[in-house]
């Protein structure tokens, strides 16, 4: 099952906790973590700030 949702914060650090450095890739990094006021554990994308990486960034990724 894929619950991949997107969105953007403006203040990350207020939503979420970065919990774990999961991997990088070619248009940024993928940290796991915790969303804060939830018990909710989830993998965060952090895009580069690159107009040509967003387009093609919008492919999901599974945490096991």
């Amino acid at each position: 099952e894929n619950n991949c949702r997107e969105t953007t914060v403006s203040e990350p650090c207020r939503y979420y906790e970065v919990l774990e450095f999961l991997g990088r890739g070619t248009f940024g990094q993928v940290v796991k973590c915790w969303k804060r006021g939830t018990s909710e554990v989830v993998a965060v994308k952090i895009l580069k700030n690159h107009p040509s990486y967003t387009h093609g960034s919008h492919s999901p990724v599974s945490v096991a």
